[in-house]
């Protein structure tokens, strides 16, 4: 497990659940991705993914609720 990577995760997680952005959630993902990249599985990195993909237009945008889950998932698999 890296525990960078999960706080960053968890951090990110904090602020879905504080206030909603699909474009922030996108950019940090991003972020995330670039930095632990060669960390990840590939269900995680997928996953990851699917978040990054939200700044592409309004079909791609999530819900919250599948947002977190989503975060859930990829905190749940760095344990």
């Amino acid at each position: 497990m890296n525990k960078d990577l999960n706080r960053e995760l968890s951090k990110l997680k904090d602020y879905v659940l504080q206030s909603y952005d699909p474009i922030e959630v996108s950019s940090t993902a991003m972020e995330i991705y670039n930095n632990y990249a060669l960390q990840l599985s590939v269900a995680s990195s997928d996953k990851l993914m699917i978040l990054v993909a939200m700044d592409m237009g309004d079909e791609f945008e999530l819900p919250q609720n599948e947002v977190e889950d989503l975060l859930d998932f990829l905190i749940n698999q760095q344990d």
